[in-house]
């Protein structure tokens, strides 16, 4: 009895320690990147260094052993270079953006459905939409407030990699990235399997047509209903309020009859 259970105890910390080693120690990012010219696969590789097979080829993962603009911290180099490279022949767009005959008018269309559309407009970036779905198109007025774009697909160092990258080859001209919903290519078929594959898809765009747009509608709100308001007059009347100052004149007209008078609510 006791030779069995000294047995139990010598066997559970073999167990946990064979638990602690499943995986393969290794995970991958991967940027899908759809340029004009070319369609072009970055791959980059975490974790120890090791050999993968890629089909007849074998990878050998190490630590960074140099300095490159393609260089992601962290990442390991494959035979010496910063990131394993694929460049395979152009695809179709699937997403278009123009510009409207009015300058600051901008359409974005989609044949696929995006996560995301940004616009370099040569100074910095700036959110033209949010998710579309395949078929949808959206009419908007560019954005002026710019922002550092979060790719949903990849950390922050990655992003500022791919998107330096991006800039590198515009000669000049606006850039569109349209982040695809789905990769539009199959993942590399690697052994053995690693822990982790993200992959993420981004089409880009070089300059922009002039087209005729549609401006989009514009946005009302009903601010209140009823015999509330101090607005005398017998015909509807439209009052803009382009900043808070004019926005509480117009809401302190809306509300001057209530008892007792609600704050200024910004809608």
């Amino acid at each position: 009895m006791r030779k069995g259970f000294l047995f139990l105890l010598l066997f559970l910390p073999l167990l946990s320690a064979c638990e602690l080693l499943e995986g393969t120690g290794y995970r991958v990012a991967e940027a899908q990147l759809l340029f004009p010219e070319a369609t072009e696969r970055w791959t980059y590789f975490y974790g120890e260094p090791r050999e993968v097979r890629l089909g007849t080829q074998v990878l050998r993962l190490e630590k960074a052993s140099g300095e490159s603009l393609w260089a992601v911290p962290g990442a390991l180099w494959v035979g010496g270079n910063p990131v394993l490279r694929e460049v395979g022949p152009a695809l179709r767009p699937l997403a278009e953006a123009v510009r409207g005959i009015q300058g600051s008018l901008l359409e974005v269309r989609a044949q696929a459905n995006l996560r995301a559309t940004w616009f370099y407009d040569g100074v910095g970036w700036v959110r033209l939409t949010g998710s579309l779905r395949e078929g949808e198109s959206r009419s908007l007025v560019q954005p002026a407030q710019y922002q550092t774009p979060d790719l949903y697909a990849f950390t922050g160092t990655e992003t500022q990699v791919l998107l330096r990258e991006i800039l590198a080859r515009r000669g000049g001209r606006q850039v569109v990235v349209f982040e695809l919903s789905e990769p539009v290519l199959r993942p590399l078929a690697l052994d053995p399997i690693p822990d982790g594959y993200r992959v993420g898809a981004l089409q880009v765009q070089y300059g922009l047509k002039v087209e005729v747009v549609i401006p989009p509608p514009p946005q009302y709100r009903i601010l209140d209903r009823g015999a509330n308001a101090a607005y005398q007059e017998t015909e509807p009347k439209a009052f803009l309020a382009n900043n808070p100052t004019r926005f509480a004149e117009v809401w302190n007209l809306v509300v001057a009859n209530r008892i007792p008078r609600p704050p200024v609510v910004l809608l």
